[in-house]
């Protein structure tokens, strides 16, 4: 039934913008997995963007600007998983990629 849904609402928005109704053909198993799962909204709001995501990105790109000497790959994962640590502790609740399991619903 929400896959019908989805797309007779593709249908519409085609007659109105074809790149925003491509885009939703193209999301529309992720969008069903969210509703299966019975995300909650805190993650249903982060996954709507790509902001902390790119935040994140951006954290560890300067940090490995810091990092003179790597001495083979372990160390660049352990540095890695070092930044993505710091990361987490400083970002505010509303905006952070949840990462335990209080972010799914179970109602």
């Amino acid at each position: 039934m929400p896959n019908e849904l989805l797309l007779e609402f593709e249908q519409w928005l085609r007659g109105i913008n074809e790149s925003a109704a491509d885009s939703l053909l193209e999301a529309i198993e992720e969008i069903l997995t969210v509703h299966r799962l019975k995300v909650s909204a805190l993650l249903r709001k982060t996954l709507h963007s790509t902001n902390p995501i790119e935040s994140m990105f951006g954290t560890v790109r300067d940090c490995e600007g810091n990092i003179k000497r790597y001495r083979g790959s372990r160390m660049s994962q352990r540095w890695l998983a070092a930044v993505c640590l710091q990361k987490r502790k400083g970002v505010q609740a509303s905006e952070r990629i949840c990462f335990d399991t209080r972010c799914y619903s179970n109602d």
